[in-house]
């Protein structure tokens, strides 16, 4: 008997460097839906490790000019965006119903709400940093409800190291 499991309803939280990184890795992972989210415009200092975008973008919402070079790959799914920076107060419904989110901002007060509203839901999450050379990236909230300790972000990073009950 084989079981149809949901293809992976996919948010993507900022639309930078490592936003780009993780779309390439995504390509070929049959996310069935992916949803992009960030409120900036592409500069002309993007270009350079933001290879999604081009000259031509400058000015444009970072959104929109990443789901029309997708679409011109030929991304294998449904393209959602979302022009606007995420913060607490629009995260749990962005979140809510995800298969997986993708931090791929670069603020610290972000990494800190979508961590949370990832914990609140029970939504896996990955989070990637770059600081010069070095990157990192953590997989969080992976485990069924229930089923162990779950870390936040900040308990492993800044705060009390003890796993959120």
């Amino acid at each position: 008997m084989s079981v149809d499991l949901p293809a992976p309803d996919v948010l993507v939280i900022g639309i930078g460097a490592i936003g780009h990184a993780f779309l390439r890795a995504l390509h070929d992972q049959d996310a069935d839906s992916i949803t992009l989210v960030d409120g900036d415009t592409v500069n002309a200092h993007n270009l350079s490790r933001q290879p999604l975008f081009s000259i031509s973008d400058i000015g444009t919402l970072k959104v929109d000019a990443a789901r029309t070079a997708l679409l011109g790959a030929g991304w294998p799914g449904k393209i959602q965006i979302q022009p606007v920076f995420a913060d607490r107060h629009n995260l749990a419904a962005m979140v809510e119903g995800r298969s997986l989110v993708a931090d791929c901002t670069d603020d610290a007060h972000a990494k800190r709400a979508i961590d949370q509203a990832c914990l609140e839901t029970g939504t896996p999450l990955i989070s990637a940093a770059v600081h010069a050379d070095q990157a990192q990236v953590i997989l969080l909230h992976a485990c069924q409800a229930g089923a162990g300790a779950q870390f936040r972000r900040h308990d492993l990073f800044i705060g009390d190291p003890r796993p959120v009950a």
